[in-house]
């Protein structure tokens, strides 16, 4: 349709595919979350909104936003795209430590993160690196981050706690400017960890508090008394 043609297949949109695909990554379920990407993707459109277009798509996004375009008069969509298309300050981040090489359940971790203003403007004074969506691991959901000139370099670091459950987790941060017409830019933080059994947590699941008895003994010793009595 015209209005998907105009939205995905402009050249000026590719920021905003790439939202829609690390949004689709992520993969979430949570309604809440749902609602503010899609405020993400199209800024301004009010919540409830949001929801009655990804209600009627059974909350699948890319069909939500597709509808909401289609229903959307021309002078509206073109509001909307120039939204879209204005200038946008930019982040890139480097990971500088990794925190641990093994992630056991119910651990805290941190991560050190290089981050670098690329754009040519400095970064607006309301910004914060917000959670986005995933798994937030005990993460921040938002950090006030200072308007950093074109070209300088600070570092962030990040306190995690590992879930108490083992498996495969990821979620994922970017920065944000807040405010009216809010819109994230940059690239995102992402915090990938596959988490193992903490091995503190077996040991103390075992036999423990019997330090009297031998291994392998049964409780019913007999002392020397009680053999020559």
């Amino acid at each position: 349709n015209k209005s998907a043609q105009r939205l995905f297949g402009n050249s000026m949109n590719d920021d905003t595919a790439e939202l829609l695909s690390m949004f689709q990554k992520l993969g979430t379920t949570d309604h809440d979350q749902l609602i503010t990407q899609f405020q993400t993707i199209v800024p301004g459109v009010d919540s409830n909104l949001c929801a009655f277009f990804l209600e009627a798509s059974n909350w699948t996004l890319q069909n939500a936003i597709l509808s909401f375009f289609d229903s959307t008069g021309d002078q509206d969509l073109a509001q909307q795209l120039e939204i879209l298309n204005r200038p946008k300050p930019n982040a890139q981040f480097l990971l500088k430590d990794d925190g641990v090489s093994q992630y056991y359940s119910d651990t805290p971790f941190t991560k050190l993160w290089q981050v670098t203003n690329t754009g040519s403007t400095a970064w607006p004074e309301n910004c914060s690196l917000n959670f986005v969506g995933g798994d937030q691991l005990g993460g921040p959901q938002s950090i006030q981050a200072p308007p950093l000139p074109p070209g300088t370099t600070v570092d962030i670091t990040l306190t995690f706690r590992s879930p108490s459950q083992p498996g495969q987790y990821a979620g994922s941060w970017m920065m944000t400017t807040n405010g009216q017409q809010s819109m994230m830019f940059g690239e995102p933080i992402w915090v990938c960890i596959t988490v193992e059994q903490n091995p503190q947590a077996t040991i103390q699941s075992g036999w423990g508090g019997f330090g009297s008895i031998p291994f392998g003994g049964n409780g019913n010793q007999q002392t020397d008394t009680d053999m020559m009595g």
